[in-house]
């Protein structure tokens, strides 16, 4: 066998050997990334509602259409005939790919909280959606006040805080007033 073809079979060898690293540190990596995920969501329920009851979790079906889908809701408080409250699970679309949201709202639709479960937005363009600041804007509307669904919606110190991040904004505007729509119109209770 010539010098070539043994250096080609010593470089496919190591490839193999590689692939197979790389897929033994995936299947240990990904049982434990999952359990983060799910300790995530319990965490932001806690956020979200501290000390409330959590009721289980109603699962819709994603093909609702438009740019957020709604994937579920757990209604909150202690009766299961009409709850205090509700949280609302969501995606909308940001500038770099998808928003999930976690939204709690009054029966009226009014946003009491907003956390974000995950984004892939840039810093300096939209990467504020995960601060708790980011979001103050949005509480307390969707009943007597309406979401802010354009910068020109918000007062002029708050608009200058969203500047570079306008689609991100907005992404997250429609995907508040659909959760805050899904509630108050009660689409939760069909």
């Amino acid at each position: 066998m010539n010098k070539g073809a043994a250096t080609g079979l010593k470089l496919s060898g190591l490839c193999v050997v590689c692939i197979l690293l790389v897929v033994l540190a995936h299947m240990a990596v990904r049982s434990t990334l999952e359990r983060h995920v799910l300790r995530s969501e319990i965490d932001i329920l806690n956020e979200l509602v501290p000390e409330k009851p959590v009721g289980t979790f109603r699962a819709l079906d994603r093909a609702s259409g438009g740019k957020s889908a709604i994937r579920g809701y757990y209604p909150i408080g202690v009766s299961r005939e009409s709850p205090e409250s509700y949280i609302v699970l969501l995606e909308g679309k940001g500038m770099a790919g998808p928003l999930k949201l976690a939204v709690h709202c009054t029966p009226e639709g009014e946003i009491l909280g907003v956390r974000i479960e995950k984004t892939e937005e840039y810093p300096g363009r939209g990467k504020e959606v995960e601060f708790l600041e980011y979001m103050r804007k949005f509480i307390g509307t969707g009943d007597a006040r309406p979401i802010p669904l354009r910068k020109s919606d918000l007062p002029r110190e708050e608009a200058d805080a969203v500047s570079g991040a306008t689609i991100t904004f907005r992404g997250v505007a429609q995907t508040l007033e659909k959760a805050s729509a899904f509630v108050k119109n009660g689409r939760h209770e069909r």
